[in-house]
C-alpha cells in the first residue's frame, strides 16, 4: 500500500472552476475537499484578517459545494487553523506555516504551468 506523505495534495483545474484539496489525517487516511479558485484564494489571502469592528479573526464562508470553511492564523501555536463543517460534523486541522505556504505556492505554480490534467 502506498502511504501518504505530504500534509496537502492539490489539483488545481485551470479549465474548470475547481480545485481538489486533500488534507492528510494519517499515513492511510486523507480527506479531500473541493473549492473554487476564488475560494482557495480567499483562504490564502484572508486567513490573517481581523475585523476592525468585531475583532473576529480569519476568513469564513460557505463554499459552493456546501461545506463551511474557516481559516485563521493561530500565532501562539505558529500554525494555521482550518475548520471544515458539513452535515453537522466539524473537521479541525492545524498546519504549520511552512505547509500552508507550500500549499499556496503549489496552487500558483499549477496555475502558471501546464499540468497533465489541464486538458482532460
Amino acid at each position: 500500500m502506498k502511504k501518504f506523505s505530504d500534509i496537502f495534495k492539490l489539483y488545481a483545474y485551470k479549465n474548470q472552476e475547481r480545485c481538489d484539496v486533500s488534507i492528510m489525517v494519517s499515513e492511510t487516511l486523507v480527506m479531500t475537499f473541493r473549492l473554487t479558485h476564488n475560494e482557495i484564494k480567499r483562504l490564502f489571502n484572508e486567513y490573517q484578517y481581523i475585523d476592525p469592528n468585531t475583532h473576529d479573526h480569519g476568513v469564513r464562508f460557505k463554499s459552493e459545494n456546501g461545506p463551511h470553511w474557516f481559516a485563521m492564523d493561530k500565532k501562539h501555536l505558529q500554525a494555521i487553523r482550518i475548520t471544515i463543517g458539513h452535515h453537522g460534523a466539524d473537521f479541525n486541522f492545524r498546519v504549520s506555516y511552512n505547509d500552508w505556504q507550500g500549499l499556496a505556492d503549489e496552487y500558483y505554480r499549477q496555475m502558471s504551468t501546464e499540468q497533465d490534467w489541464d486538458n482532460k
